[in-house]
């Protein structure tokens, strides 16, 4: 997919969306600082205020607060405790693209009866968000970038996003929230994806393509709406959440991600840097420019870089360990020990033979992981893609 390399060009503006008299509802930091709040109250213990503040948030339809409002719920913290309530919550947080939720849900689900799981169920299919008074949204600053194809509809492009976010919640309540709290938007020509999150050092965007401005307003918000739910809901989870852990493991820095459970990572990066020194020197070398691994789990509506190796890409950022560090993406919990050194050692090698065509580094890699098949002992069945690839492309390497 062409899509990262196209939102690195872009040319950034900004533009400020106005309040609208009609549209009550949090949104943008105004969102945020409710969501600060609310969760504050909670981690001190006062759950009747916490229950105050993020109960009109979640009844507007913003995932992150029907997630708490679930636990509190579930844990009779400033309410009666209801399992039903507390599961309905859940199953709208989810239904919100609320990340890391589904064991929370199967817990739960684990102590009730089928009867009353399928009532919440038609209850949950049932549930519309509503506008309900909380908080004037203000002014919200937006940066909106085009990618240089799309520069002689700059104007128009800008225009119909500001109207569409205007009006949104006439379409679906809940958008008007969501795309409000958007705070970076990138319109792209690609036809491969409607809206989707990029991950740059600065932060994440949303790209958009350009094709959805042609298209009705209700259908507009339906297909930007799920890539806009996850890209403000990681945001809001990871402001409440403690720092992510860091650790430096033989030499190499091991950043976790905030609002997710670390250690799987921690464990797996462990695990896969003590077989580096039997590792063939030139491989040993290729790992050595690598200076810090961060975990920065997939996200469902994500794209990457076409050097993404193994859902593991390098990004260059100054302000990380060497200049840059891997961003591996991968569930540490299910990832095989061959596919989480290809993580570490497939970007590495990208990294260090960038001036390679795709094809020619395509090789490299394969190659490379060859030799760490052999070296590393393992069977004929886990070296057999990487010969096939090798032959089937007629590599020189």
């Amino acid at each position: 997919m062409r899509l990262w390399n196209m939102t690195l060009a872009a040319l950034v503006v900004f533009a400020t969306m106005p309040a609208h008299a009609d549209a009550v509802f949090c949104a943008g930091q105004n969102l945020a600082n409710e969501w600060q709040r609310g969760h504050a109250a909670f981690d001190s213990g006062d759950h009747p205020k916490a229950l105050s503040i993020l109960r009109p948030l979640a009844e507007n339809g913003f995932a992150p607060a029907q997630w708490l409002m679930g636990r509190m719920v579930i844990g009779g913290q400033g309410t009666a405790q209801d399992d039903e309530m507390g599961l309905l919550w859940l199953r709208l947080a989810r239904r919100g693209e609320m990340p890391g939720i589904n064991g929370d849900i199967r817990a739960l689900e684990s102590r009730l009866p089928m009867d009353k799981i399928i009532a919440v169920q038609e209850r949950a299919d049932g549930w519309r968000p509503n506008l309900s008074p909380t908080c004037q949204p203000g002014s919200i600053p937006v940066q909106l970038s085009v990618v240089p194809a799309l520069m002689g509809q700059r104007e128009r492009l800008y225009d119909w996003w500001m109207r569409l976010v205007e009006n949104a919640h006439h379409s679906q309540v809940d958008a008007g929230p969501y795309l409000r709290s958007v705070d970076s938007v990138n319109f792209t020509d690609s036809v491969d994806v409607n809206a989707a999150i990029a991950r740059t050092p600065q932060g994440n965007m949303l790209v958009v393509s350009a094709a959805l401005a042609e298209m009705p307003a209700a259908k507009a918000i339906s297909l930007l709406m799920p890539a806009a739910r996850e890209l403000v809901n990681d945001r809001m989870v990871r402001m409440t959440a403690p720092p992510p852990p860091v650790e430096t493991y033989k030499g190499i820095v091991l950043r976790g991600y905030a609002g997710r459970e670390n250690q799987p990572f921690f464990d797996t990066m462990r695990r896969t840097m003590d077989m580096l020194p039997r590792l063939p020197p030139h491989l040993r070398n290729q790992i050595a420019g690598v200076h810090e691994v961060r975990y920065m789990p997939s996200l469902k509506y994500s794209v990457f870089s076409p050097l993404t190796v193994y859902k593991t890409t390098y990004i260059e950022d100054k302000k990380a360990t060497g200049g840059g560090y891997l961003a591996f993406t991968r569930d540490p919990v299910t990832v095989s020990s061959v596919d989480a050194l290809g993580a570490l050692l497939g970007p590495a090698i990208a990294k260090a033979n960038a001036n390679l065509s795709t094809a020619a580094l395509n090789c490299r890699i394969s190659a490379g992981l060859l030799d760490a098949a052999k070296s590393l002992d393992w069977d004929e069945t886990t070296q057999a893609p990487y010969r096939r690839h090798l032959q089937s492309e007629k590599c020189k390497v």
